[in-house]
């Protein structure tokens, strides 16, 4: 046979085939949110916040109060948070999308506010999250006063997780840390999403 005739029609044929026969098993076999993802599932749900804030680069002393609504969207794979809330430098609103990313297998969240604010990939402003044993620990960097800071969250849910109480502090070089804010956030009963403003 010649290969090189019936490679231009055939194999054309062949490769069409093969690709036809591989999306039709995507078709068969739908993703399903592996257990990584399950776990956003934690922070799925209406919460109020309370919170009490140190003098920092970012915002005065001060105390303060959010809440917010998570669900799980988009089939299951990336958590949506809306909220809104005040604190010692005014008021704000904001929406985050966490999803989990299985190449570094750690979680991504990525912040919207409306004070025009957007996390930032190249500037180290998407929020890298990791779970342990009920505790989640979020990093990031962020600009206070024209410098930028390295930043860290923990989360440490309760045995019936129905809240969890959370720390914040902030660091110039990664080695001396200080106190942002701390917290406690409680599961409420379900109220309508917060709209974006």
């Amino acid at each position: 046979m010649d290969m090189i005739r019936w490679g231009v029609g055939g194999w054309m044929l062949v490769g069409i085939g093969a690709v036809c026969l591989s999306f039709t098993g995507l078709i068969a076999q739908p993703s399903v949110p592996g257990p990584e993802i399950q776990m956003l599932h934690s922070y799925a749900g209406s919460w109020s916040f309370v919170q009490e804030f140190q003098a920092t680069p970012f915002s005065p002393a001060g105390k303060g109060t959010k809440h917010s609504r998570a669900s799980m969207t988009l089939g299951g794979f990336f958590l949506e948070e809306r909220g809104e809330g005040s604190s010692p430098d005014g008021t704000y609103a904001w929406l985050a999308v966490t999803a989990y990313d299985p190449e570094s297998r750690k979680y991504q969240q990525f912040t919207f506010d409306n004070r025009g604010f957007a996390s930032r990939p190249d500037h180290g402003e998407v929020v890298i999250g990791k779970e342990k044993s009920g505790t989640w620990t979020w990093t990031w960097d962020e600009e206070g006063k024209g410098r930028r800071y390295h930043c860290e969250a923990v989360d440490t849910f309760s045995a019936d997780g129905n809240s969890y109480s959370y720390q914040w502090r902030y660091s110039a070089d990664g080695k001396t840390w200080k106190p942002w804010l701390k917290g406690v956030a409680t599961k409420t009963p379900a109220v309508s999403p917060v709209a974006p403003r």
